[in-house]
């Protein structure tokens, strides 16, 4: 009794072993169809990693255009500034000359 359950156990094993490295049927375009659509899903995604990279950097480009606009007016300010006070003395020096 013990040699048909180890013989059926023996049976069992191999046929599943059988089973497991069996070639899969599979439709010719089938393998290819698989290959393209993750193909098509690895452009997808690097498609969509690029589109993140250009949008953080033209993020930072306006960050840093609007930073160096208020810098720009910042200095017109002070320029403006030194502008009036050389004419201030300008004018007071030739007032004085007279």
């Amino acid at each position: 009794m013990r040699l048909i359950q180890v013989f059926a156990l023996a049976c069992f094993v191999s046929a599943g072993a059988a089973w497991a490295t069996a070639p899969v049927q599979v439709q010719p375009g089938a393998t290819a169809a698989a290959r393209d659509g993750a193909s098509a899903q690895r452009k997808v995604a690097r498609s969509e990693a690029e589109v993140k990279r250009l949008k953080r950097d033209v993020q930072r480009r306006e960050s840093d255009s609007k930073r160096a606009g208020e810098r720009l007016q910042e200095q017109d300010k002070t320029i403006a500034e030194l502008q009036k006070q050389l004419q201030e003395l300008q004018s007071g020096q030739s007032g004085g000359q007279h």
